[in-house]
């Protein structure tokens, strides 16, 4: 009995990557993009062919990550990313167009630091049909400089006069949500939003921590806090110095 088989196609196109990228920092465009040639098997530059190269992450530390892109506006400055969130909506792959049989990208990033990253990249031609891909080298993620001030633990259920179960905890990030665990200086400081200068304020606090607190292994931690009028819907803002 016969086994009729599929036939097997081979295309004769090569992916290759020109540029790896380099200068990984967390929430920062890779200072050196990638850049990727469409060739034959005998090495040669495809310089007319039509298609797009996707870009993807084939491993990462945790399985979780997305890789991002900073988008350009009309004018041409830099504009918002696709997610700039630490846990916003990103897109599973960017793509380029293949001009003069390569695809260049710019502004891609990672938010989370660490390493065992790799990208994916997957030529497909004007038809959407994948003819080949490649995986570039293992990469790492650096933190980068601090950036802003997050905070990591609201407070909870409050009652007036009685101090939060739950005091509030301000972190120290880069622009890619990452904790900057090595900032041991400044400090964080704590007020009710909308309350004037003029006379006591109406957040108090028990235990003499006080409304300032120093920033210590990247982290500020609040203690002791309290409101006496239980009256009013209350929003709290941190400042740094």
């Amino acid at each position: 009995m016969a086994l009729l088989l599929p036939p097997v196609v081979s295309w004769d196109i090569d992916v290759a990557i020109l540029n790896q990228l380099s200068g990984a920092v967390g929430g920062e465009p890779f200072v050196v993009q990638p850049v990727v040639e469409i060739r034959d098997k005998r090495g040669n530059l495809l310089t007319d062919i039509a298609g797009t190269i996707a870009v993807d992450l084939f491993e990462t530390p945790s399985g979780n990550e997305r890789i991002c892109r900073v988008e350009e506006n009309v004018a041409g400055a830099s504009g918002e990313s696709h997610c700039e969130e630490k846990t916003g909506d990103c897109p599973k792959w960017h793509s380029v167009d293949v001009s003069g049989g390569k695809g260049a990208f710019d502004g891609l990033y990672l938010n989370e630091a660490g390493g065992g990253y790799q990208l994916r990249y997957v030529f497909r031609d004007e038809y959407g049909i994948a003819m080949g891909f490649v995986v570039g080298d293992p990469f790492m993620v650096e933190k980068g400089i601090p950036y802003r001030i997050r905070v990591i633990s609201q407070p909870g259920q409050a009652y007036g006069g009685a101090v939060w179960g739950d005091q509030p905890v301000v972190a120290v990030e880069d622009r890619g949500f990452n904790l900057l665990q090595g900032v041991s200086e400044g400090t964080v400081s704590i007020h009710l939003a909308d309350e004037v200068d003029e006379g006591p304020s109406l957040l108090r606090s028990k235990g003499g921590v006080g409304d300032t607190v120093p920033i210590v292994n990247g982290v500020a931690i609040f203690d002791g806090l309290y409101i006496n009028d239980s009256r009013y819907s209350y929003t709290l803002n941190f400042t740094t110095s």
